[in-house]
């Protein structure tokens, strides 16, 4: 099995803020850092590596806990980097929303939920 038991991982947006249609969904690119010893692959059978998202409010209230997968298109191994395009799900309600970026690895965990500190927002 090819559990990422300690996540290490640096992203970032080249956005700062985004202005979109209600029910509508967006690509977003995000850079990615592999700074761990793991390696992501969503390729990875039954426990693959993707990259997701949840949506919050300003004050933290989750809206979307479990956004849809975007893959690795080739395997990121430690030290490397690369561009994951994120596909986001915009909320149906209009108004101020936080996207929180992170990896996750299927039937496993949210990397930010190992390391609170891997969250991008």
């Amino acid at each position: 099995m090819n559990f990422v038991h300690s996540p290490s991982y640096q992203a970032r947006f080249d956005v700062n803020r985004l202005v979109a249609n209600c029910n509508t969904t967006i690509d977003l690119p995000v850079v990615v850092r592999n700074t761990g010893n793991d390696w992501f692959s969503s390729t990875f059978p039954d426990h693959p590596v993707c990259a997701s998202y949840r949506w919050t409010t300003p004050g933290g209230e989750i809206v979307e806990r479990d956004g849809i997968r975007s893959f690795f298109r080739e395997p990121l191994g430690p030290g490397d980097e690369t561009v994951v395009q994120l596909v986001v799900a915009v909320p149906a309600a209009p108004g101020e929303y936080v996207l929180e970026f992170a990896l996750v690895q299927e039937s496993f965990a949210w990397f930010d939920d190992l390391r609170p500190d891997l969250t991008l927002r």
